[in-house]
């Protein structure tokens, strides 16, 4: 919160008087993911995880968990390939 006070204040520090203070709850990300989630082409994520064997490890519901750490780079804008390790 920020309260400024009036040029015309002889002392700084020093509040007198009324104020408005509205606090904001924070935005709701449902609808945001929601929107993330309905431009996804299925053929296109399932293709995308297949082909990143990176995050394919044999474990059960590999082809799950692949896509869900696809979703989560898609929605932080990494779009690309990932970066070679080092020495590849």
């Amino acid at each position: 919160m920020v309260i400024e006070l009036s040029r015309r204040s002889a002392a700084t520090g020093v509040f007198e008087g009324l104020a408005h203070v509205v606090i904001g709850d924070p935005p709701d990300p449902g609808p945001a993911a929601a929107a993330f989630l309905s431009a996804i082409s299925p053929a296109e994520l399932e293709k995308a995880a297949l082909d990143r064997h990176d995050l394919m490890d044999g474990r059960q519901h590999e082809l799950t968990r692949a896509m869900l750490a696809l979703l989560r780079e898609w929605a932080l804008g990494q779009w690309g390939e990932p970066e070679p390790e080092d020495g590849e």
